[in-house]
């Protein structure tokens, strides 16, 4: 059993009804796996707690996501206990990630900015969702795309913002990943109190990460303008101190937009 250390094999049938396919994932909390629903014969994803203290995450996570109808965003189906582990049943969503992607070099630097500017336009759509969710991990792991169509998954690290609009973090957890999470999010001194601007720290750290990518790159010769824009934001994304940052999401989505129409 998983909650003992050991996965699901291919094969493996999970509640009577979903057949193991392979393990796609696994965290520190929890693994996931391709599996077929012979419900339905269709291929679905089931987020699995690997760890007793997981279940708690996982059970938040599929609260979550069932609070939201956005396009972008995984859908979700059931929330069950198998074997002592939590697990949910979600859309089984195709392609690949953007971290594949750049690491093989397989997108072109406007894609990927495209690719960015979908992010940003969920983000700007989980902020605006009643209630309203902060993302928490952005980073290129957690970005798929499939032709036309970007997805952010993994919603882990996700929270739900109360009516005063800010969250205040548990003492000792952290949210996100370092390197790409907001100062707040992980370090005592910066306060218990993260926020929609957290979500923005985050966008400009995948900026910045993308762009490393690119700067060295012959097909960026003569558009060092876009570089110097795209650092800009970057900048304006990841200032240190929380006020300091882009107020909204919408406005670094418009930012984007711009620099696609250069």
């Amino acid at each position: 059993m998983s909650i003992e250390g050991n996965t699901y094999k291919q094969g493996s049938m999970i509640a009577d009804r979903y057949i193991v396919a392979e393990l796609i994932g696994q965290g520190s909390l929890s693994d996931v796996y391709r599996c077929i629903d012979v419900s339905t014969q269709k291929m679905v994803c089931l987020k699995m707690s690997n760890i007793i203290e997981g279940g708690k995450r996982i059970s938040n996570e599929y609260k979550i996501l069932s609070l939201c109808d956005i396009a972008g965003v995984p859908k979700v189906y059931d929330l069950f206990e198998y074997e002592g582990n939590m697990v949910f049943s979600m859309e089984y969503i195709e392609g690949n990630t953007l971290k594949c992607l750049l690491d093989e070099k397989r997108i072109c630097f406007d894609i990927a900015l495209r690719v960015i500017g979908g992010v940003t336009e969920i983000i700007t759509k989980l902020h605006k969702n009643d209630p309203c969710i902060l993302y928490l991990d952005v980073k290129p792991e957690n970005i798929i795309v499939n032709k036309d169509e970007v997805y952010l998954i993994d919603y882990g690290a996700a929270v739900i913002l109360n009516e005063a609009e800010e969250y205040v973090r548990e003492n000792e957890v952290i949210y996100g990943t370092r390197g790409f999470a907001a100062p707040e999010q992980y370090e005592k001194d910066m306060g218990p109190v993260i926020g929609k601007r957290t979500d923005i720290y985050g966008i400009g750290a995948l900026l910045e990460k993308m762009l490393s990518y690119y700067k060295n790159d012959k097909s960026m010769t003569g558009r060092k303008h876009i570089l110097r824009e795209c650092e800009r934001i970057t900048k304006n994304c990841k200032r240190r101190v929380y006020s300091r940052r882009y107020a909204d999401a919408g406005e670094v989505k418009s930012e984007i937009i711009n620099l696609l129409n250069y």
